[in-house]
């Protein structure tokens, strides 16, 4: 008698368009808002979306000071998830430095954004969480909507893409 051992291939994950803010965020169990940051304090790096998000929960405010001023984990890619409701956390990511450059390295795999991509796919993955994020930081980092794609979509994390 033999053991068959099959491959399980995993199920891709989804894209959804909303009409909506993406502050709030739609049904599902535990939603991820990424926003990128920059180690600037005075010039975030996505000024829109942080703004927006530091509108509706002021605690993003204090911790992402927190995590300026101590200097812990501050590599390029690197992460701070944030519980701002019991189900939604916003994840800010590390993507430009203190003059408002955005991180690149020769090294694809070393790249603040795919770096940072694989840490939100490890804590959606983890927390089985979806994706919750606004087109707008599509047109501020060129390489963003590749990276979801790659990173989190074809590894099976659900994505929701708000318009509004």
């Amino acid at each position: 008698m033999s053991l068959k051992f099959e491959l399980i291939k995993k199920a891709k994950g989804k894209t959804k368009f909303v009409e909506s803010s993406f502050i709030h965020p739609e049904y599902g169990d535990l939603k991820l808002i990424p926003v990128p940051v920059s180690q600037n304090l005075k010039q975030p790096a996505s000024e829109t979306i942080f703004h927006t998000v530091l509108k509706r929960w002021l605690t993003i405010d204090r911790k992402y000071k927190e995590w300026c001023y101590t200097g812990q984990n501050q590599k390029p890619g690197s992460i701070l998830d944030i519980a701002v409701q019991s189900d939604i956390w916003v994840v800010l990511m590390l993507l430009r430095d203190k003059d408002g450059n955005a991180y690149q390295d020769q090294d694809p795999k070393k790249d603040a954004m795919t770096v940072a991509m694989k840490k939100l796919f490890t804590l959606a993955e983890y927390n089985k969480g979806s994706i919750h994020v606004s087109n707008s930081v599509f047109s501020e980092f060129d390489s963003f909507e590749k990276r979801l794609n790659e990173e989190l979509v074809d590894k099976g994390i659900n994505v929701n893409i708000y318009t509004k």
